[in-house]
């Protein structure tokens, strides 16, 4: 399941605006939480990382534990960037619902 925001950048206005959503939590479930850097990177031919091929690394690497996951998942944007360097941030949090 997909949860989208197209929210501003917490913090970033004083008097922002937020909507929210709502999912449920099953034990086993894994919560992958993203800012636009990762789905918005370019390649040299100027393709997007985009949600896809996020998706496609998701569930070739869910074996994996949290944190081992989290690096294969940053290995795939980096490998897809190239030796560019980054002109937004990518940060990235994972949560496994273990209870």
């Amino acid at each position: 399941q997909t949860l989208d925001s197209n929210s501003l950048v917490l913090g970033l206005l004083p008097d922002a605006s937020f909507t929210t959503d709502h999912a449920k939590l099953e034990t086993g479930d894994r919560l992958i939480i993203y800012t636009d850097g990762i789905v918005e990177a370019f390649n040299k031919r100027e393709e997007e990382f985009g949600e896809a091929r996020l998706r496609d690394v998701a569930v070739k690497e869910a074996h994996r534990p949290a944190a081992s996951f989290q690096e294969e998942l940053y290995k795939a944007v980096l490998a897809f960037w190239g030796p560019r360097q980054p002109v937004d941030d990518m940060t990235m949090m994972i949560v496994d619902v273990n209870r």
